[in-house]
């Protein structure tokens, strides 16, 4: 009988409880084609702060620089407190082409595990972002894009990645376009 409801439990867990997939290897993955300016037009998370807060962000420009020996500077301008704010960051490569890790300075020197889901590296890019923070998972994904056009297809794409990794449609989020951040063209 506890066989029984234990497999009884289980199977409605599985049934109800978002799944998130492997993070795939994209075994040609391309960095140098990666690289370059994009506007961070989607995002998606779990974490508690940001569904809250979320109302209040504005879309940012990143800009990925490689380095000789696979890890990647990334140039960020974001809209925080009505100023244009530039942050820096390292992304280390990790054994798997598409694969990155950061830790994060600002929030509690967290590791940050970045990977690059999905892109055709002239319009788009699904990428993924996860930590660890009290003992929990945090989860979130972005949708970067080369212009600061964002068409139904890309929306589409983004939605079935954040559906594939088991978060759930209601945290998807498009902040609009911030004005003159980052101040010049990059």
């Amino acid at each position: 009988m506890k066989t029984f409801l234990l497999a009884a439990v289980a199977t409605v867990l599985l049934c109800v409880s978002p799944v998130r997939t492997a993070d795939p290897e994209l075994p040609d993955f391309d960095l140098q084609r990666f690289a370059g300016k994009w506007h961070w037009l989607g995002v998606a998370s779990d974490a508690s702060w940001f569904i809250q807060h979320r109302d209040k962000f504005k879309a940012c420009v990143g800009v990925l620089t490689p380095m000789d020996n696979g890890d990647v500077n990334v140039t960020v301008w974001k809209v925080r407190s009505s100023e244009c704010k530039r942050y820096s960051y390292l992304y280390e490569k990790t054994d798997t082409p598409n694969h990155f890790t950061y830790v994060s300075h600002r929030f509690h020197k967290s590791v940050n595990n970045v990977v690059v889901l999905d892109t055709d590296y002239e319009s788009y890019a699904v990428v993924s972002k996860r930590k660890a923070y009290k003992d929990k998972d945090h989860n979130s994904m972005s949708l970067y894009v080369r212009s600061e056009q964002l068409t139904l297809d890309l929306k589409l794409i983004f939605r079935e990645a954040v559906l594939a990794q088991g978060l759930p449609e209601d945290s998807i989020f498009y902040p609009p376009v911030a004005e003159d951040c980052p101040p010049v063209d990059v």
